[in-house]
């Protein structure tokens, strides 16, 4: 590999660091206004659609935050009939969580709510360009976790220096 290559590639790195950064306020403050009291525990909902049947703890470390915090969350879900809790059968003390049909109905709710608020906004070649960068940060994550998934070469600790052994 070139050093063009490397700085092709860490340039792209910084880019979608820099990108998701800045998302997830820009996110937030759009569901805002769409949503007017939304509260933490409803960002699980998609998640959850896409993932179902993932436990409580898969979830909390899949998000970066405390199984406590994540646990509140849910059981707000819960309450609201968003989302159910079934004990996990290969393990008593885990749960599996499932979005409800309320759930779904809520989330298709607001799907629809927050694309009649962009589409007013944004016009055809905005919408043309946001469904673009959707695909492209889509395949960015995919790739990203392609190279999670395969791990370090062997000899290799998160560098491309070999490892000494003795």
């Amino acid at each position: 590999m070139t050093a063009a290559h490397e700085d092709r590639i860490a340039d792209a790195l910084a880019d979608i660091r820099e990108a998701a950064w800045q998302l997830g306020p820009l996110l937030r403050n759009l569901h805002s206004r769409v949503i007017p009291e939304p509260i933490a525990a409803h960002r699980l909902v998609p998640l959850l659609e896409r993932l179902p049947g993932i436990r409580t703890s898969e979830l909390a470390r899949g998000r970066g935050i405390t199984l406590s915090t994540v646990s509140r969350q849910v059981d707000q879900l819960v309450q609201e009939g968003w989302v159910r809790a079934e004990t996990d059968p290969d393990d008593q003390r885990a749960h599996r969580l499932y979005v409800t049909d309320a759930g779904l109905a809520r989330l298709d709710h607001i799907r629809r709510e927050l694309a009649g608020y962009c589409q007013g906004r944004l016009g055809p070649d905005g919408v043309a360009a946001l469904t673009q960068a959707a695909a492209a940060l889509r395949t960015a994550v995919d790739v990203l976790q392609r190279i999670e998934d395969a791990g370090d070469p062997p000899g290799v600790t998160g560098s491309r220096e070999p490892q000494l052994t003795a």
